[in-house]
């Protein structure tokens, strides 16, 4: 009989701190924000952050040397979204991605890596092109506007006539909702359009969502064209691909089987945003690699008040059984227009990396925002204060899991060992990165850094919370004994570079048995020096 059980690495911690440990900040709270506060030019100039931050790729951020500029500034993933652009615009995208982190590279010597993420358009419904190449209309409360289905008006919307790329059944004095913002109610409808009436006043942009409220089902996302684009993502080897229109875990199966028929390793990421795929939350997220929370589709599907009940499920759920989770749409979205957060963006996601999520999103911000760099750095700075609390947290997520998994045991092993002499971090030496993925799960308090020779594994690690990664660019040697510790010399190297390691303190150091098949998993503990 399979048995499984839950492990604490943080349950050496005292009773008496235990106790006090009540609320997210801990038991000094006064003396961790007095520390805060007089230590603030140090913390502004971290970068390095555990949460990985995702910037969506568009006309205000897809120059090289801004790319460079956001690489530097901290950018994990580039999301690159097929609703938005052409396949031509997306190779393009691509290939200044690319260019822009060995420009860096090159230029500073930083040892960086970035993973590239596309998102596929799925059944979406769109709204189409503004005329007059305008970059939004105005449309005003009580104005009479036309929902069309008629191809003419793909590139002529304006604020009385607009496209929608495909039919839907609807009924008089149904609601439409327009980019999440806009309100209308249907009036009259014929065979091509449906005659609304607006709401509340507000702007629309080109190719933005629209939702119809109440609805429990869209169409598969595997028809012909969401598999061209699929297709299309796999050919471009990208790291990830997120999978926008999942319903149901055999949706993800069939994407994986795609993605091995072409021999590629590609991480598939299931976005939750119908009610079809919200019924069939576990079995997804047990079948992916990850998920995509769509928090301003779960506002069309639940009430608003309901909204964080969902989104904290999903993330416990993912943290639990171990499966990373990013929670997009909103998250600055008055930098979209303004070079500052508001307080309640800065609550938003500090509460996110709280709860656990691993990865956090900026669309509009930085894709066709004003101010893609200063997002940026707010979301750095946002992330790593609130991930200094998080030390203080005893989190009660930790994944269940099974004791006949070997890789199990390696990793509470090294977090055990990590916290009994102190460590100041937990070093993974890797070929696929599952070690590190693994320790992962368990949020360790330390740092978690991973050294790889593969591209695409240290790109990858990104989307896992608390992986540092480092690409090892010295010589394999014939000795694997001898080349292992290269690489162990090498990771310390660039982690001193960086900013993660200082002389004098311990690490421990774990290495699979992938690395050497002669040895047994390895766990030892090493100086920095």
């Amino acid at each position: 009989m399979e048995r499984s059980f839950s492990f604490d690495p943080r349950a050496t911690i005292s009773a008496p701190v235990r106790a006090k440990a009540r609320s997210f900040m801990g038991h000094d709270t006064l003396a961790f924000i007095e520390q805060s506060l007089f230590s603030l030019k140090e913390r502004e100039k971290r970068t390095n952050h555990n949460t990985s931050i995702i910037c969506t790729i568009g006309p205000a951020s897809s120059h090289v040397q801004t790319l460079e500029r956001l690489i530097a500034a901290g950018m994990n993933i580039a999301r690159l979204n097929m609703a938005h652009s052409s396949h031509e615009q997306l190779i393009y995208f691509i290939k200044n991605i690319r260019a822009a982190t060995q420009g860096y590279i090159l230029r500073t010597g930083a040892n960086v890596s970035v993973a590239i993420a596309m998102e596929t358009q799925g059944s979406q419904k769109r709204t189409g092109k503004l005329e007059n190449n305008l970059d939004e209309i105005v449309l005003k409360k009580g104005a009479k506007v036309i929902i069309t289905t008629n191809p003419e008006f793909k590139e002529k919307c304006n604020a009385d006539i607009i496209y929608i790329n495909g039919k839907k059944s609807v009924t008089e004095k149904s609601e439409i909702i327009l980019d999440d913002l806009i309100h209308l109610i249907v009036e009259s409808i014929s065979k091509q359009e449906f005659k609304c009436t607006v709401m509340n006043t507000g702007h629309l942009g080109n190719w933005k969502k629209i939702c119809f409220p109440g609805e429990l089902d869209e169409d598969s996302s595997y028809e012909t064209e969401e598999k061209k684009d699929l297709e299309f993502a796999v050919d471009q080897d990208v790291d990830i691909i997120i999978l926008s229109n999942v319903m149901n875990a055999s949706d993800v199966i069939e994407a994986r089987r795609l993605v091995a028929d072409k021999g590629k390793s590609i991480l598939l990421v299931a976005k939750l945003r119908t009610m079809s795929a919200m019924k069939n939350m576990k079995e997804i997220i047990n079948e992916a690699d990850g998920v995509m929370v769509a928090r301003e589709e779960l506002g069309v599907l639940f009430r608003v008040e309901k909204v964080f009940v969902a989104l904290k499920n999903i993330i416990t759920y993912c943290v639990r059984v171990g499966k990373p989770v990013i929670c997009a749409s909103v998250m600055l979205h008055s930098m979209v227009r303004s070079p500052r957060a508001t307080q309640a963006e800065s609550s938003d996601i500090a509460n996110v990396v709280l709860d656990g999520a691993d990865c956090v999103v900026l669309s509009g911000e930085t894709a066709i925002g004003n101010y893609p760099l200063e997002s940026l750095r707010t979301m750095v700075k946002i992330c790593n204060e609130a991930e200094d609390l998080v030390k203080y947290r005893l989190l009660p997520m930790d994944p269940v899991l099974t004791i006949i998994d070997p890789m199990n045991t390696l990793a509470l092993t090294a977090i055990d060992t990590a916290l009994k002499c102190s460590a100041a971090a937990i070093m993974v030496i890797t070929f696929s990165g599952r070690t590190a993925h693994m320790v992962a799960r368990f949020r360790p308090d330390c740092l978690l850094i991973m050294v790889t020779r593969q591209v695409s594994t240290a790109n990858q690690s990104h989307l896992y919370r608390s992986i540092h990664p480092i690409l090892c660019d010295i010589q394999g040697q014939d000795d694997v004994r001898k080349d292992i510790d290269a690489q162990v010399q090498f990771g310390i190297l660039q982690s001193k570079k960086k900013r993660l390691l200082e002389p004098g303190k311990q690490i421990v150091i774990i290495i699979g048995r992938q690395m050497d098949k002669s040895l047994m998993h390895t766990v030892r503990i090493e100086d920095v020096v």
